[in-house]
Order: C-alpha cells, then structure tokens, then sequence
C-alpha cells in the first residue's frame, strides 16, 4: 500500500500474475542448470503466499540445491515467520529501509505501516542470522538532500550485507 508504487495493492490497473510453487521450481531447476547459485523469491506482500508455502519452497530449493543460496525479499513479517523462513534455509533478506527519516517514511507509507517496525524487522533479520540487505530509492516523493544524506549514513552505519539502491 505504500503510496509511491506503482503496483501497489490499491492500484486496480495493475497486471498481476502469481508463479505457482511448480513453475518457481522450474526455474530454479533451469537457473542451475545455466550456472546461477543464488535464487531471489521477491514478490508483493501477497497474502497468498502464507509462512507454510514459502518454508515449504525454500526447503525445496535447498533440497535441490544445497549449494545455493535463497535469498527473500517479500517484505515485513513477524519474528516469527523469518525464524521459520531461515530454518527451512534462507539465507539472506532483502527489506529496503526506503528512508532514514521517520517523517518521510510517514510521507510515503500508510498508517498502518511505521518506520520503527521497517527499522525493527532489519534488526530482527540480522539477530536470527541472515545476510541483510537494505537500500532505497533515489528520486522518491518528498525526498530531500538531508534525506539522502541520512540514507547514507544509515546504511554506513547498520552495515548490510547487501545494498538496492534504485
């Protein structure tokens, strides 16, 4: 729902598709075959997707390929469902912090979303012991230089294993 997006659920005009468990695993099974390791599950914050069908293809992946890494980028959840995604076999998360300003996070986000939370999921993250990736978006509405400024000390600061910036 965040107010920026393009694709947000709120937005009726968007194409939607869904890749059913079968057709994940089949490109996996491909990108192998063509020499790739790391494997990305990123998607919206689809409530199809529940905990059970995400453990269930992670552990599929890693039973496959145990070589590989999973990385998941499906948003925030609760300590509870990474817990259960990162024993099934993920290794890395990747959730964009999008700002270091909780007053331009507000700008951005409904209410129901709050940057204390984005902030706290990062943390949890790198508690339970996956690689961590964040980042932001350059260009996003209201975005200031001090805005920018700040990302960049945060993401100096925190450190991620991994960095989207866009």
């Amino acid at each position: 729902g965040c107010y920026y997006c393009g694709i947000n659920c709120k937005n009726t005009n968007a194409d939607r598709y869904r890749l059913t468990d079968e057709q994940i695993l089949a490109c996996v099974r491909e990108g192998y075959e063509l020499g790739f390791r790391p494997f990305v599950l990123q998607g919206g914050e689809d409530p199809y997707f529940t905990d059970d069908k995400i453990v269930s293809l992670v552990r599929a992946i890693k039973e496959m390929h145990p070589d590989c890494a999973v990385t998941l980028s499906i948003g925030e959840k609760s300590e509870e469902s990474y817990r259960a995604y990162f024993e099934a076999g993920a290794d890395r998360y990747l959730l964009r912090h999008e700002t270091a300003s909780p007053e331009h996070y507000k700008k951005l986000h409904p209410e129901n979303l709050s940057w204390d939370n984005r902030m706290n999921c990062l943390k949890t993250l790198r508690k339970i012991g996956y690689q961590v990736g964040c980042g932001l978006m350059v260009g996003s509405p209201y975005q200031t230089m001090d805005d920018l400024i700040a990302d960049l000390r945060f993401i100096s600061g925190f450190k991620p294993d991994m960095c989207g910036i866009g």
